[in-house]
Order: structure tokens, then C-alpha cells, then sequence
């Protein structure tokens, strides 16, 4: 490493940067010899994917429809999931031809941002050796290669690759810098609510915690205040999302009992679930991979945890209580012993899932990595070297693991099946999370909880025998006549949502909900022209450009400042 020490700081960076890049590519080759992993996940995010990409091909930035999924019934998951992900996606699909060399490529970047972010934040503190380790081991992680190559957690992945930046511009709020740093806290904090909301969530107290442990004194209120104008700021940039989001989340499946018990249960998702006996609660349904991937995780983070607060104590500087709160705190939560935060605080419960909180274990960990390399390259040279051997030994170990368990994945799909599956996903049955409220639901025996049915028509447009001309079928607007015969209610095979409207013969008519779920309108006796369109309440419109105003702004307010320090 002694050539590294004659680049100069641009060049070295530059190397670094490099280096991260490589690993990030190499880490995505397995898709391209075996295939795309096939997670529970993966069809959603896919049929998310295609909506965009249709939709911004016909010109419309943000679709408020999903028209083709459900055999063209259509569904409302484009309106609650963040769209970030999607994006990307549609980007590299443009750029790549087909779904699969899109999705390599959106990896590798996830991939390259994480570590990269890692970097970043690790040269607030540490030299650049220590912060290129850092940033590595962020990447080769078990967790974070767990989320994408068993769980194909596209989205929780994506945001992973976010939360770095926003502990690094955090950090630096805290540390009296520049206010350009509050506009950047505000964008990466503001794609992250745009890419996945349990991890906005757990990022909000993860956030916290770290806030608090680095607050001082002589800047207390300064540093409060430039962290509020940054969270009301990201609130604005990504209000085009939420605002519509929360206002509608009543009339979504997504938000009943069904999704947050049994398998989506938190009490069926911890690590180590024989510690719920401490409070006289059993857990059964434990998963054991879980157990062995945090037992890996703390292999990890233990001895070089060790190492720092040694290191702190001999050069008598204070550790890095903030990180190691935070850090903490996160493993707690995967745990049972965090049981009684879970059980009193609802909005947790939406997380559905503990272990997710193994990212922010995973950034405690390469940041870790990153504090405490010097000390373990030191330590080989004196007689404590056992304390460097079990650190890099125990590390080596989550390489094989990673290997052998995480990456050596069951249930690839290979190149020339995933495109055809994604054709065929457009239009495939989606998950019934996503289903409106309206869609009746009834107990299915076999699996034990509430399924959602999907009743079809024999026809788009059904009123007793009458005949029909379409005129235009499209996302969010159909046009069609209906010839004279009896009167009655008009049953489209689309599902009800109240933003759907219509109008016969020019006048505006009432739209319901079918027995089904489905669009019902009246129709008189004599031929109608009908006009269904989708119309978006004025709030969310409202919100959209002031969305686009606030990015706008923030991006000519760090323009400026950057061409100031020029």
C-alpha cells in the first residue's frame, strides 16, 4: 500500500472511488452468470417497474393508475409505495433495452452509492485507508447482501444505498459546518421517504438517537434548528408522494389487521425469540436464519468494537458514543428484549418486520470497521496481535458465510426466462395488499387468514344484454357508447377508486362500488356516451408542484454556493 501514500488527495480519492466501484460490479456478477434472485418481493416490484416505465413513455412523470395489472382490473400500489426505486429502474430499462440488464445495472449502482456514502462519512473521522475499509465492509455485510440476494428487497436495498448520506450531512450539521449541508440533508433525507418508508421510519429514530449523542453544547439550539429546516424541507421535496399516500391510506388492503398479523407479525420476526420468555411472552415461529445471520453480524462488530475502545482509552479520546448508540439501539429492536418499544408504539408495528433493522447494525458496523483498521493493522505488530487476528478471522468467516448461505441462493432466474416472466408480469395478478378496500375479501381455510377475490366480467362494460362501442381504453381515461335498452348500473371491469368520475351524454353521474369492487355508474334507457376518467384531488396536484418548486430551489441554492467556493 506504500504506492497509495505518493497519490495526491484528488488522485487518491479518485482511486478510492474506483476501488468501491469495482467491488460493487463484481458483487452483481453473479446475476449476470445465474440469474436474477427470485424473492417474494420481486413480482410487485416489477409490475411497479413496468406501470413507471409505461407511464413516463406516454409522458406522465408520476402515474396515478396501474391499468394492466389484475388481467386489467388495474390496482392502487403505484399511489402508496415510494417511487424512487421505479425510476431507477425505468432509467437503466431505457438505457439497457429489456428488464434484466436494467435490473444488473440498478444493482450494481445500489451497490456502488452504499459504499460510496459509507466513504464518505467515514473520512468526517478516519484517513482515507480506514474509510475505503469502511465503505467495503458496508457492501460485503451478510444483511446487506441478504437484502438483495435472498429477499430481493429491491426497495429497502435501494435505500441503503441512501441512509450513509443522511448520517453523513447529519454529522455535519452537528458539527457547526455550512448551511449548504441542511439543503443536502433535506434532498437525501427526501429521496429516502421516495424510496422506502419502514426504513424512513427506523431512519427518523436511528437519526435521532445519533443526534442526540452528538448534540453540543455551545451550539445546542443552532444545530436543532438547522435540522428541522431540513426535515420541513425534504417533507416538501417529496410531498408529490405522501401527500396522496397519507390522505388515501384508509382505502388500501395494505392498511387492515390482515398485514400487520401472522406472518407480518413483528412478534413472528425477531432474532433470538426465546428471550421474549423474559417478559412471559413464547414466540414460535422464530426463523432460524435470522438467529445465525445476527450471530455472524455480531461476530463482526464485537471485536473491532473492542479494538476502538481501546484504541479510544490508550490515545485518551473519547469513542464514538453517538454511533455506538445508535448501533445499539438497532440491535436491540431485532430482538425480543425491545418487545415492550414494539408493543406500545402502533406505528412500529407497520414495520412489520424487526430484522430489517439489521441496515442500520450494518452501518454501525463498517463504520466501526473504519475506526478501528489502524488499530488492528498496529495490534499484528505488538503482543495483543490475537485481538487483530479473531477481528479479521471473524470477518473472514461472514466472507465464507456470505458465500456458502447468502449469495449461493436456491432460486435464480436466468436471463431468458426473467424477461419473458416481467412481459408476463404486467398484466399478472398482483399482490392483494394492494387492492382496494372495496374488493370483498373472504377467510380461506387452507391459508388461515382473509384473501382477497377478483370476480371477472364476461365483458369490459356490463348492463344487462346491451351492446358497446370503446372508443379509447386508456390508464386513466375510457371512452365508450352504450346503445339504447334498459336502464340499470353500468359495471366496468376496473376496481373502484373515488377518484374515478364519470359522465353520460355531458352530465355527471354518481359512481359507486359494485357488490365486487368494482366501477358502477347508472345508465337511462337511451344510448350514452360515457366519459370515465381519473382525476387527482386538487391537494395532490397542489403538492406535485410544490415538490417540483422546493427541488428546483434547494438545487439553485447548492448551484450557488458551490460556484461561491469556487
Amino acid at each position: 500500500m506504500e504506492f497509495l501514500t505518493k497519490l495526491n488527495p484528488k488522485n487518491r480519492s479518485q482511486f478510492d472511488v474506483g476501488v468501491i466501484l469495482l467491488v460493487s460490479i463484481l458483487l452483481t456478477l453473479p446475476f449476470y452468470f445465474w440469474g436474477i434472485p427470485g424473492g417474494a418481493d420481486m413480482p410487485q416490484h416489477y409490475q411497479f417497474a413496468q406501470t413507471f416505465y409505461d407511464s413516463l413513455s406516454n409522458g406522465t412523470i408520476y402515474p396515478s393508475w396501474s391499468a394492466d395489472t389484475n388481467y386489467g382490473y388495474g390496482d392502487v400500489g403505484i399511489r402508496f409505495y415510494p417511487p424512487l426505486t421505479y425510476y431507477v429502474l425505468s432509467f437503466f430499462r431505457l438505457i439497457a433495452g429489456n428488464w434484466y440488464e436494467a435490473s444488473c445495472l440498478a444493482i450494481a449502482i445500489f451497490f456502488f452509492f452504499g459504499g460510496f456514502g459509507v466513504y464518505k462519512w467515514s473520512r468526517e473521522y478516519f484517513a482515507e485507508n480506514s474509510s475505503l475499509i469502511g465503505g467495503l465492509c458496508y457492501l460485503l455485510i451478510p444483511y446487506h447482501l441478504f437484502q438483495i440476494y435472498q429477499g430481493t428487497l429491491i426497495a429497502e436495498f435501494a435505500a441503503s444505498a441512501i441512509l450513509p448520506f443522511c448520517f453523513l450531512y447529519t454529522a455535519r450539521i452537528c458539527q457547526n459546518s455550512k448551511f449548504s449541508d441542511v439543503f443536502k440533508l433535506a434532498l437525501t433525507f427526501g429521496l429516502l421517504i421516495l424510496t422506502h418508508i419502514p426504513t424512513t421510519v427506523m431512519a427518523s429514530l436511528a437519526l435521532t438517537i445519533y443526534v442526540l449523542f452528538s448534540l453540543q453544547k455551545c451550539n445546542f439550539i443552532q444545530t436543532i434548528l438547522k435540522l428541522m429546516v431540513a426535515i420541513f424541507l425534504s417533507l416538501l421535496t417529496s410531498s408529490f408522494y405522501w401527500t396522496r399516500m397519507i390522505t388515501e391510506l384508509d382505502w388500501v388492503k395494505h392498511n387492515t389487521e390482515t398485514f400487520s398479523s401472522g406472518e407480518f407479525s413483528y412478534q413472528a420476526n425477531f432474532a433470538f425469540p426465546f428471550l421474549a420468555k423474559i417478559f412471559g411472552v413464547e414466540l414460535t415461529s422464530g426463523k432460524s436464519f435470522l438467529t445465525n445471520m445476527v450471530l455472524v453480524m455480531l461476530g463482526i462488530l464485537l471485536p473491532i468494537l473492542t479494538l476502538h475502545f481501546i484504541n479510544s482509552k490508550e490515545k485518551k479520546q473519547p469513542p464514538m458514543f453517538n454511533l455506538l448508540a445508535m448501533t445499539i439501539f438497532s440491535l436491540l429492536m431485532v430482538v425480543p428484549l425491545s418487545l415492550p418499544i414494539w408493543d406500545n408504539v402502533q406505528f412500529l408495528q407497520k414495520i412489520q418486520f424487526p430484522w430489517r433493522w439489521l441496515i442500520f447494525v450494518s452501518l454501525g458496523t463498517a463504520m466501526f470497521a473504519a475506526a478501528s483498521f489502524e488499530t488492528i493493522l498496529a495490534y499484528f505488530k505488538t503482543p495483543q496481535r490475537y485481538l487483530s487476528l479473531l477481528a479479521v478471522g471473524l470477518f473472514s468467516v461472514s466472507l465464507l458465510y456470505n458465500w456458502f448461505w447468502v449469495v449461493n441462493h436456491l432460486f435464480y432466474i436466468p436471463k431468458d426466462f426473467f424477461v419473458g416472466m416481467t412481459t408476463r408480469l404486467k398484466t399478472a395478478k398482483s399482490n392483494d395488499c394492494w387492492w382496494t378496500n372495496w374488493m370483498p375479501s373472504v377467510y380461506s381455510e387452507e391459508n388461515k387468514k382473509l384473501m382477497t377475490r377478483l370476480e371477472f366480467l364476461p365483458s369490459k362494460i356490463v348492463i344487462h344484454d346491451r351492446p358497446f362501442e370503446i372508443k379509447t381504453w386508456a390508464a386513466t381515461e375510457r371512452v365508450f357508447s352504450i346503445n339504447e335498452g334498459n336502464a340499470g348500473q353500468a359495471t366496468i371491469a376496473t376496481m373502484y377508486y373515488p377518484h374515478w368520475k364519470a359522465m353520460v351524454n355531458g352530465q355527471n353521474v354518481s359512481v359507486t362500488p359494485s357488490e365486487n369492487g368494482l366501477i358502477s355508474f347508472p345508465v337511462s334507457t337511451e344510448k350514452s356516451e360515457v366519459q370515465l376518467f381519473f382525476q387527482e384531488p386538487p391537494l395532490v396536484i397542489f403538492a406535485f408542484y410544490i415538490s417540483g418548486l422546493a427541488w428546483l430551489i434547494i438545487l439553485g441554492l447548492l448551484l450557488k454556493t458551490r460556484s461561491s467556493n469556487d
